[in-house]
C-alpha cells in the first residue's frame, strides 16, 4: 500500500529522478565491482557515465549518458563478483526488509554497504534519519518499479514462491 501511495503522490518525472539520483550515487558500487571482475571497458564507461550525469544530468537527476550518449549502465554488485570468483549461491532466503537473496548475494550485500557512499557519508556525519530517509525512498522506489513483476507473479500462477525463486536464481 505505501509503494501505491508513493505512486500515487509522485508524478513518474519525480521518481524517475529520484531513481536516477541514488543510480548515481551508487556508481562507486559498479564502477569497483566491475573492475574486481576485469571488465576494464565497463567500469570506464561507468566513469564516463558517472561524470556525465553528475554534470550535465544535474546531480545524476537526469541520464543524459544513456539518453544522449548512449552509455548503459552496466550493473556489477559484489554478490556478482563473489560468483565470478567461484563462490557457489547457497540456498534461496526471503528476508524481512531486505526481500529475496541467496547466500552469497547476502555477503554480497554487505560487501556492497561497505562502500556505499550515501551510508558511508551519512553514518560518519550522525546523520542516522537522514540516512532512514535515504534508504525508506530507494526501498520504495525500488518497490515501485517491481509492482508489476510482483502482482502479476501472484495473480497468474499456482506457486508464485516457486516462480519468485526461479526468476531470482
Amino acid at each position: 500500500p505505501v509503494s501505491r501511495g508513493y505512486r500515487w503522490v509522485l508524478p513518474s518525472m519525480v521518481r524517475r529522478g529520484v531513481k536516477n539520483f541514488f543510480h548515481n550515487l551508487l556508481f562507486p558500487l559498479r564502477f569497483a565491482n566491475n573492475a574486481l571482475q576485469l571488465k576494464a571497458k565497463n567500469a570506464g564507461e561507468e566513469l564516463l557515465r558517472f561524470s556525465i550525469n553528475s554534470t550535465i544530468g544535474i546531480l545524476g537527476l537526469w541520464d543524459p549518458a544513456k539518453d544522449l550518449f548512449g552509455f548503459e549502465s552496466h550493473e556489477e554488485d559484489f554478490g556478482q563478483t563473489l560468483g565470478v570468483r567461484g563462490i557457489e549461491p547457497g540456498p534461496y532466503l526471503i528476508l524481512p526488509i531486505l526481500g529475496p537473496t541467496s547466500t552469497r548475494d547476502l555477503g554480497g550485500k554487505v560487501g556492497d554497504w561497505v562502500v556505499d557512499p550515501v551510508g558511508l557519508y551519512l553514518i560518519r556525519e550522525d546523520y542516522e534519519d537522514l540516512l532512514l530517509a535515504a534508504n525508506i525512498t530507494k526501498a520504495l522506489d525500488t518497490r515501485v518499479e517491481l509492482d508489476g513483476v510482483i502482482e502479476g507473479t501472484r495473480k497468474n500462477s499456482l506457486d508464485p514462491y516457486a516462480i519468485m525463486r526461479t526468476m531470482y536464481l
